[in-house]
């Protein structure tokens, strides 16, 4: 691991990273929690993420259980989808990452790295990540809702990793040798009425990530990070600002959804602009009730452009492939990809 300096402890390399559900199991709003843990890769005309998320453990709800995501995208295709898991095929590790879903599992064999494999819809993967820069807490208990109850966290445990490793699309080995990310988030919410968007986008010098919390269709916080020349910058949540954004409707996927974005944010001496347009939008729905309007996550693999400024000056100007999304709601069926 790349030494990188701070001196807060919201850093920490190596960050023990584990499933919550026990710490949060009181009685009370139990069958509201839910907790993921997702992965990226990045590499010329190969992409996609990996997806493990646990639903109401104890099972009070018809859609809780486990699900596991795949979705690659290679050669200008995607494929892969969603395969549900049943509560009593889950294996959590309690004191570690580990867990065991179906066909399906994550492996910690140390704090800095992790072997991911499973087969989900046609698509098979066998990856390890090795964690290259430290751990951040990006917000802890926050509520993100509209009850006090709703708390949520978000761990950015690989803001840069390096995977290596094989995916297998039909029969096809496709080597990965990447550039990757990985974070996990757990807590108790209602998907209908929060909100939130998020990005990351990593090359050999600069790893980016943000988030963007609204409350009642307002932004309320955002999390900006930038990791550059061995330094770790929080930028401040009250600097965050969008310059621009242009919308129109995704054929695919027949919703509206931001075509290009363009951001800023501000810490002391820095100075942080980035622009992000779509090249793929996936949409994930989950079913609820047929009289609710169906929570959603706009899955997407973006074209990134951004410029890192200290005192006025460009220390480094970056372009390429990454990641975002964002959550909305929907009344669409399809094409969807369903939890």
């Amino acid at each position: 691991m790349k030494p990188v300096s701070n001196s807060n402890a919201m850093f920490a390399a190596p960050h023990a990273d584990r499933w919550h559900y026990l710490d949060y199991r009181d009685g009370k709003h139990d069958r509201e929690y839910l907790e993921w843990k997702y992965f990226n890769f990045i590499q010329k005309d190969t992409a996609g993420y990996l997806i493990y998320y646990v639903f109401d453990p104890e099972h009070k709800f018809s859609f809780s259980g486990g699900r596991v995501t795949a979705r690659i995208m290679h050669g200008g295709r995607f494929y892969g989808g969603i395969e549900k898991v049943p509560i009593g095929k889950i294996e959590f590790d309690t004191h570690g990452a580990g867990v065991q879903m179906g066909n399906a599992s994550i492996s910690e064999k140390t704090p800095y790295r992790y072997l991911v494999e499973g087969n989900a819809a046609g698509v098979s993967w066998e990856l390890e990540y090795v964690q290259h820069v430290p751990t951040i807490e990006s917000f802890q208990k926050e509520s993100i809702g509209i009850f006090s109850w709703e708390k949520f966290n978000w761990l950015v445990k690989m803001p840069r990793a390096g995977i290596t490793g094989t995916i297998n699309i039909g029969g096809v080995v496709i080597p990965v040798a990447a550039t990757g990310y990985s974070d996990t988030n757990w807590g108790e919410e209602l998907p209908l009425f929060s909100r939130y968007e998020w990005g990351q986008f990593n090359d050999e010098k600069i790893s980016l990530v943000f988030g963007a919390v609204y409350k009642w269709g307002v932004l309320w916080r955002a999390y900006v990070y930038a990791i550059f020349g061995g330094k770790i910058i929080v930028f401040n949540s009250d600097t965050f600002r969008f310059l621009d954004r242009v919308s129109g409707t995704d054929k695919k996927i027949g919703l509206k959804v931001p075509q290009k974005t363009e951001c800023e944010a501000v810490s002391g001496p820095y100075k942080l602009r980035w622009l992000f347009a779509p090249v793929q939008n996936d949409l994930l729905t989950l079913r609820i009730a047929s009289f609710l309007p169906k929570p959603s996550v706009v899955e997407q693999i973006s074209l990134y452009e951004g410029v890192l400024e200290r005192d006025g000056a460009v220390l480094y100007r970056f372009n390429g492939s990454g990641f975002s999304e964002y959550s909305s709601r929907t009344w669409f069926t399809r094409p969807a990809v369903e939890f």
